[in-house]
């Protein structure tokens, strides 16, 4: 042979490496499976346990592999300084820790938290009707189309109760489970 096929044939083989690191799991997990059914089929409760227990052990291992990637390393460090707008347009430098906690409360937490409770259905009769969690009958009728709105109801609230309502007719009744746990 020589030195150039020797390189060809190396070519060919780091790919395959290649491929195998890619896809190798999966044809593992077919000959796992294979041998599981040849041992099932010859009744062979030894064999049939080793490869259980070997198809659990890295299953196991791929599930908290995945996990810890997933959750990883904090990639962000604490905030130490934040720039505020001011109602008259003028831009603040928030440096102190108590200055940026202050901040960040105030302008994101507030605003990302607390804005729903501006919604319509968050205020008079409506919030009285459904609750915080609208688990009451008035949310039971309004996917069942009776629900009557008080008076004053804005339209566009209106308008989702009929959608609600005509999402829950197009949706079989056995298919949701209205049970909060």
């Amino acid at each position: 042979m020589t030195v150039k096929e020797i390189n060809e044939r190396l070519e060919i083989c780091e790919k395959k490496c290649e491929y195998f690191c890619k896809h190798g799991q999966s044809y593992r997990r077919k000959h796992l499976q294979n041998r599981l059914s040849i041992a099932r089929k010859k009744r062979n409760a030894v064999a049939e346990q080793k490869i259980l227990d070997i198809i659990r052990q890295e299953k196991e291992r791929a599930f908290w592999r995945r996990l810890n990637y997933v959750m990883g390393r904090r990639s962000g460090k604490s905030v130490r300084r934040v720039q505020v707008t001011q109602a008259d347009g003028t831009i603040i430098d928030a440096t102190s820790q108590r200055a940026v906690h202050e901040a960040i409360w105030s302008n994101i937490h507030g605003k990302r938290f607390h804005l729903a409770e501006q919604a319509p259905i968050c205020k008079g009769k409506l919030r009285g009707d459904f609750g915080y969690i609208a688990n009451t009958s008035a949310a039971a009728a309004v996917l069942n189309g009776i629900y009557t709105c008080p008076e004053g109801t804005d339209e566009g609230t209106r308008d989702l109760f009929d959608e609600i309502a005509h999402l829950r007719s197009i949706v079989p009744k056995d298919s949701v489970s209205t049970t909060i746990s």
